[in-house]
């Protein structure tokens, strides 16, 4: 009981401490995207969009909670950031009951897992609510892992994935990935038998998968290489795909593919060398991360640190691995076990701040700014219901159709656009942190 606690207290000091050290979090730019388009929704047809499979709706699963949040705080970030922060505290704790669930190794398991409550790699995750999507859908993906680790009959484990399945996707497509991760669990760790079973596990979950599969690639497939969204389906784009985010793992501001080629070459030696071991734990923890990484590999434009949020059960259980085998080889006591996971902590914050900090000093920078704006136009007096906003200069990265959403939202009028050019009914200017009207 008393090395349960002290777990307990050092994985409670390490989450705090992670909430302060991104303490500057604010709205990013699809944060004001997001809002503008639930601003315009209503609460019912968005739990509409969540419920109906044909829908095309965006991610209902995760702007329900945009929605529902908007009604409740508006602009009044802390909320936002209590709820993210709270979703990634219990997938701490779900990650290390499916990694217990594996591994058998309490201690072990802890290990692997602090690695997930501070993590530079998706720190992301701890300074915006646009990673909502991530965090949600994470959820869902870890309660389905340990409903089919636990429901032994085939027919209540097939309508349990599917339906989590059906709710992970309406938050985030990499979910897709998730009927191939239970395979694999069934396969490697479980070991069930019985065709039938498996059909009857995976038969529900599958025509899901299916139907999202078709819908959202014969919108990704479309002849368009600039578009952020552009999928290219090629071993070149997978391996490419796969070197990237193997780089950001080991460096989370090395955002390039060099070396692609080292690392497919790794990956390959590494997984031949398991099966020839028949390291089945090993084995499912390497396929979590290649299915968790999978739905995004293919897409050459738009990859972000923060994906590595659902992948990170395969790299937080390898991490338990190693710790319990070395643990059965040295043989520690008890108390000498625990002293290493405190010690471990100790090590794993500093390095993790320092890594973390690049990032941190750009994104701290850019919350303080589009603060500011948002502060100082909503100390403005509205402009005319459907008017037309000059803004001579804006926050950085503001694009036309993020300007336009983040007005939108300041001043709850649906109806505004925004310009930088030409004639306008309203006129602003941003400079120096403050918001004027001319």
């Amino acid at each position: 009981m008393a090395r349960r606690l002290v777990v307990l207290a050092v994985f409670a000091a390490v989450l705090l401490y992670t909430f302060h050290l991104y303490s500057f979090r604010y709205f990013l730019l699809d944060d004001f995207n997001n809002l503008g388009i639930v601003q315009s929704e209503t609460t019912g047809h968005i739990f509409r969009y969540l419920l109906d499979p044909t829908s095309d709706f965006f991610r209902p699963g995760a702007m329900i909670l945009y929605r529902l949040l908007w009604i409740a705080a508006g602009l009044h970030y802390a909320p936002y950031a209590w709820f993210a922060f709270a979703l990634h505290v219990l997938n701490t704790w779900l990650l290390y009951r499916v990694l217990l669930r594996v591994t058998r190794a309490p201690l072990a398991t802890a290990c692997g897992t602090l690695l997930f409550a501070l993590q530079p790699t998706f720190a992301g995750v701890y300074f915006t609510f646009g990673t909502v999507f991530d965090l949600s859908c994470a959820t869902v993906m870890l309660l389905a892992l340990l409903a089919h680790m636990h429901l032994e009959r085939p027919w209540q484990g097939g309508l349990a994935l599917a339906a989590l399945l059906f709710w992970a996707m309406k938050c985030k497509e990499m979910a897709i990935s998730l009927p191939a991760i239970c395979l694999s669990y069934d396969l490697l760790i479980a070991q069930r038998r019985g065709v039938r079973a498996y059909l009857v596990r995976f038969g529900p979950s599958a025509i899901v998968a299916g139907w999202f599969l078709y819908v959202r690639l014969k919108q990704m497939l479309e002849p368009r290489p600039d578009d952020a969204y552009h999928m290219e389906i090629s071993a070149r784009a997978f391996l490419r795909g796969l070197g990237w985010y193997c780089n950001v793992l080991v460096d989370p501001i090395a955002v390039t593919a060099r070396n692609w080629g080292r690392w497919g070459v790794g990956w390959a030696l590494g997984l031949a060398w398991l099966a020839f071991r028949r390291d089945r734990q090993a084995l499912f923890f390497a396929a979590c991360i290649l299915f968790g990484l999978l739905p995004v590999l293919f897409l050459p434009n738009h990859r972000s640190t923060f994906y590595w949020y659902l992948p990170f059960l395969g790299v937080a259980g390898l991490a338990s691995l190693l710790v319990h085998r070395a643990a059965r080889f040295a043989t520690p006591s008890p108390g000498t076990a625990l002293v290493g996971f405190c010690l471990l902590a100790a090590v794993h914050v500093p390095l993790s701040t320092v890594r973390g900090r690049p990032e941190r000093a750009f994104f701290a920078a850019l919350c303080v700014e589009y603060r500011a704006f948002v502060e100082g136009a909503q100390r403005l007096p509205p402009p005319p219901r459907g008017a037309t906003v000059h803004v001579d200069s804006r926050p950085r990265l503001f694009s036309d159709v993020v300007l336009t959403s983040a007005l939108q939202v300041i001043f709850r009028d649906p109806t505004l656009s925004a310009t930088s050019a030409g004639a306008a009914d309203y006129h602003i200017d941003f400079q120096h942190g403050e918001v004027v009207r001319r």
